[in-house]
């Protein structure tokens, strides 16, 4: 997620929506239930953005800004958080973060927090749901609203290859050589 916002930000042109990414591995404090949407995305933001000269945005300021401008919310690590609350903390944990984009009602399209152009990117673990059953009602919000599945595209990653390794070693590490980190690793596991 981190390197596809960055190519995204790299490549963008003319009203492409803004890359924002927000690791969901910051959100602290979860003792209490979940957060609100604003509070979530200034958790993410205080842990994990660098401040250049100013003061880092609020979770408010950068839902404000997506209904100015197409904003794609690349949210990371979803699973990170589920794990630590219950079921139904979870669901809603996660229709807080579905606040983001804009949802479907009687009348039309709506967006009430972020803008009409607003898209989101939700990663999780493959194996964080026990089926596909229970991954589409996590998300379809238990079939109680008009949200459907055709509101969702959904893409499972495949394992990387050793030759997709190798490369990413060596780009991460580029004083090391790759072929002797995938030896060593090889050899712990």
């Amino acid at each position: 997620c981190q390197e596809l916002t960055e190519r995204l930000r790299r490549e963008r042109v003319g009203d492409q929506p803004e890359p924002l990414y927000f690791d969901l591995r910051g959100v602290g404090n979860l003792d209490q239930g979940a957060p609100a949407l604003a509070d979530i995305l200034t958790k993410c933001i205080q842990r994990g953005w660098a401040s250049a000269d100013g003061p880092l945005a609020a979770g408010a300021e950068v839902i404000a800004q997506a209904r100015k401008s197409p904003t794609l919310f690349v949210i990371d690590g979803l699973d990170e958080v589920l794990v630590r609350l219950d079921a139904a903390q979870g669901v809603t944990f996660t229709h807080e973060l579905l606040k983001l984009r804009p949802i479907r009602t009687r009348q039309g399209i709506r967006a009430p927090f972020a803008g009409k152009h607003t898209k989101v990117l939700l990663s999780c673990r493959t194996h964080y749901f026990r089926s596909l059953r229970e991954q589409s009602r996590h998300f379809l919000e238990q079939d109680r609203d008009l949200t459907k599945a055709e509101d969702y595209t959904a893409l499972m990653l495949l394992p990387l290859t050793e030759e997709q390794i190798h490369h990413y070693l060596s780009k991460a590490l580029p004083n090391r050589d790759a072929t002797q980190v995938m030896d060593m690793l090889r050899a712990v596991h």
